[in-house]
């Protein structure tokens, strides 16, 4: 299975290796590796190379059992089993096969689906909503900041478009708009970076045990702009009531 989750047939006259391994070893579709064996009869064979796909767990590469024989020169055999069992049947079958002195081991696959989500995927989680609260207070104070500076920038500006006639709702519409279509501006900008971001976290986390996927749903992108939204929304009421307190004469004498 590739990292879309697709099956990737066996080919009959080569190897499928993972990417990675293709790039360590310099190699792509339809040239040629040295095989080693490292048990029964050691021997070393040449094997084409048909195809490369992307994995996400190892770096291994992938035969027929036709040409596994080939190439350890053994006999058809078989060294496990994936059986399809009933969940309540579970313990007892585990217990039958244990007793069996050929079976090495026994293992269920929900089993190590709850282990796995046990340690990695629930540190995973923790550390994802951290990053994520953090994330989300600093997109606050920056829109938060914005709008303050902005607004001690341009008292006396806005002062004097007071006092020309202008009312609280027109003065505070330009101040909060421009900053609006800054923000605007940023939202996509700041998707292309954080997209930048988490590719080159990806290619950081990749291990010769496991790699993680870059995927980024449509949800990730509404909750950044919800947040961006909710953030200036609050900030542009809050800096519309400071407009209407704004001290005419005060600001009028502030000097450029």
């Amino acid at each position: 299975v590739d990292v879309e989750r697709r099956h990737v047939p066996l080919p009959v006259d080569g190897l499928a290796i993972d990417e990675r391994v293709a790039a360590q070893l310099r190699v792509a579709a339809g040239d040629s590796v040295t095989v080693e064996v490292l048990e029964g009869r050691r021997l070393v064979r040449r094997v084409v190379v048909a195809r490369t796909y992307r994995s996400v767990i190892g770096n291994v590469a992938y035969a027929d059992a036709s040409i596994v024989r080939v190439l350890s020169g053994e006999a058809p055999m078989a060294t496990g089993a994936f059986l399809v069992t009933d969940p309540d049947a579970e313990e007892e079958l585990a217990a039958r096969l244990k007793a069996l002195p050929r079976v090495a081991g026994v293992g269920f696959r929900r089993a190590l689906i709850e282990s796995f989500e046990a340690t990695i995927a629930e540190s995973m989680n923790i550390s994802t909503v951290m990053l994520t609260a953090f994330a989300s207070v600093i997109a606050v104070a920056i829109v938060y900041n914005g709008l303050r500076i902005a607004l001690s920038e341009r008292a006396r500006e806005l002062a004097s478009l007071r006092v020309l006639g202008f009312t609280e709702r027109e003065v505070g519409t330009m101040l909060v708009g421009e900053f609006l279509l800054l923000t605007l501006v940023g939202i996509p900008l700041g998707f292309l970076v954080g997209y930048g971001l988490c590719a080159a976290i990806t290619v950081a986390f990749e291990t010769d045990l496991y790699r993680v996927p870059l995927v980024v749903s449509r949800g990730t992108y509404a909750y950044a702009f919800s947040v961006m939204l909710v953030a200036f929304t609050v900030t542009a009421a809050a800096m519309a009531r400071r407009v209407s307190r704004l001290d005419l004469v005060a600001a009028l004498k502030m000097r450029e």
